[in-house]
């Protein structure tokens, strides 16, 4: 089996959908590790389990064709937030990769010895946005929300959580991170960019930050460290 290539500085980004039928799911079953089961029969019977189940099978089917290794020979590790890794990576260069998921729209992405991080959010009406937006927004960020056209406030918004899930996703520090003192662009039309850190040093790390709409009424992100990078974006569909 050959593995599939990533080209130097390119991350290769998949859109899945997760909504597979029952018997794919059933007949590749296998591939799971006891921990993905054990966490599988904690979900509620019905789609919230079997989209987990999905994106677990997706994700080591992509794994597996770019380690040249079966779907079930991946072995996972995960910091202390959550974010997987490979448990072997014995790939060289080591493969990086990161996973979101909004309902059935999933978003996978690959790149070779760095670090990064994706998001994706299905937008959707939410009675609460302003207070959500209030909590999660730097003061800078609530400032041009507020400022924006009625018409604009839903993609700002979706626009800003997803770069900044991205960005802390990317650092494996989940919410433990002050998503207030985190700064982006957010106007739906103005250039992609991270604008202010937590933390002084991560000023002086270049990153790059790049917007994508996996589906309609659909917002996506990926942060990368380092620049110079390209990007690739494919549906997978199921073999």
């Amino acid at each position: 089996m050959c593995p599939m290539q990533i080209p130097t500085k390119e991350v290769q980004v998949w859109v899945a959908d997760l909504d597979m039928a029952p018997g794919w799911l059933a007949s590749r079953a296998h591939c799971l590790s006891e921990d993905e089961r054990t966490r599988a029969a904690r979900l509620l019977e019905g789609p919230v389990r079997s989209r987990f189940v999905a994106g677990r099978l997706i994700l080591r089917h992509l794994l597996g064709r770019y380690l040249a290794v079966a779907p079930e020979q991946v072995g996972f590790v995960y910091g202390a937030q959550g974010k997987p890794a490979l448990a072997a990576p014995d790939s060289s260069p080591p493969l990086a990769f990161n996973l979101a998921h909004s309902q059935a729209l999933a978003v996978y992405a690959f790149a070779a010895d760095t670090v990064l991080g994706v998001d994706v959010e299905q937008a959707r009406e939410l009675a609460d946005m302003p207070a959500i937006a209030r909590q999660v927004f730097s003061p800078q960020e609530w400032q041009t929300w507020q400022a924006l056209p009625a018409a604009q406030k839903a993609a700002a918004f979706y626009l800003g959580w997803t770069r900044k899930e991205a960005y802390i996703k990317a650092l494996g520090l989940g919410f433990s991170y002050p998503l207030q003192r985190l700064s982006v662009a957010l106007t739906p039309g103005a250039p992609a960019r991270l604008l202010g850190f937590a933390a002084p040093q991560e000023a002086s790390r270049p990153w790059t930050l790049w917007p994508f709409e996996p589906a309609p009424s659909a917002y996506a992100a990926l942060v990368v460290a380092g620049v110079g990078w390209s990007f690739c974006l494919s549906s997978w569909t199921a073999e």
